[in-house]
C-alpha cells in the first residue's frame, strides 16, 4: 500500500481499512469455504465494527467479498448501493488486497520479504523466498486481473532466492 500511494492516491484511513479488511476477509470461512468472499461480506453486514462509520463498514465488507474471485460490477445491487467515490475505494482496496491474498496462498507464509518496483506498464513484485511458491505464482496469476483494471499496470510476480 505505501508503496503504491503515487499510483492509489488513497490516505491514512485507507490504510487502516484496508488492513482491517485484511484480518477479517476470511471469516466467512466458519459458514462455508466455498463462496467464503460472499460469506465474509454478510458477516460483516450485520456484524457492524465499533469504532468506524457505517460507510466505512460497508466498505470494508465489499472489499472482503471481492478479495477472492468476484469483481465489483455496476449491475451487483450491494455495489449500486455505494456512491461512486466508495465504489472506487472498494475497487482499488480490493485489487490490492487480492494480490496480497494470493502472495500466502498456501498459507504457509513461505514468502519472508517483498519489494515492488513500480514502472510504467507494470508493477513488478519480487518476493523473497527459499521455498517453492509454485502455488502463489499461481494464484498471483489468476488474480491480478482486477488490479490491472482497476490500475491499467501489470502486477508481475518474481522470486528472489533469500539468503538465510
Amino acid at each position: 500500500f505505501d508503496q503504491l500511494k503515487r499510483l492509489h492516491h488513497l490516505g491514512k484511513r485507507e490504510r487502516l481499512l484496508l488492513q482491517i479488511a485484511a484480518t477479517v476477509d476470511d471469516v466467512g470461512n466458519y459458514i462455508n469455504q466455498q463462496g467464503h468472499y460472499r460469506h465474509s461480506a454478510y458477516i460483516l453486514e450485520a456484524n457492524k465494527i465499533i469504532g468506524l462509520s457505517d460507510e466505512e463498514n460497508q466498505l470494508i465488507a465489499e472489499v472482503s467479498r471481492y478479495h477472492s474471485s468476484e469483481s465489483p460490477a455496476i449491475d451487483e445491487p450491494h455495489f449500486q448501493r455505494l456512491a461512486p467515490n466508495v465504489q472506487m475505494k472498494v475497487a482499488k482496496l480490493a485489487a490490492i488486497l487480492r494480490l496480497a491474498d494470493a502472495l500466502d496462498d498456501s498459507r504457509e507464509e513461505k514468502i519472508q520479504k517483498i519489494s515492488v518496483s513500480l514502472q510504467t506498464e507494470q508493477l513488478i513484485i519480487y518476493a523473497y523466498a527459499t521455498q517453492n511458491i509454485s502455488l502463489e505464482k499461481w494464484s498471483f496469476k489468476n488474480k491480478s486481473t482486477l488490479f490491472t483494471e482497476v490500475y491499467g499496470i501489470k502486477p508481475v510476480l518474481k522470486q528472489r532466492r533469500r539468503l538465510n
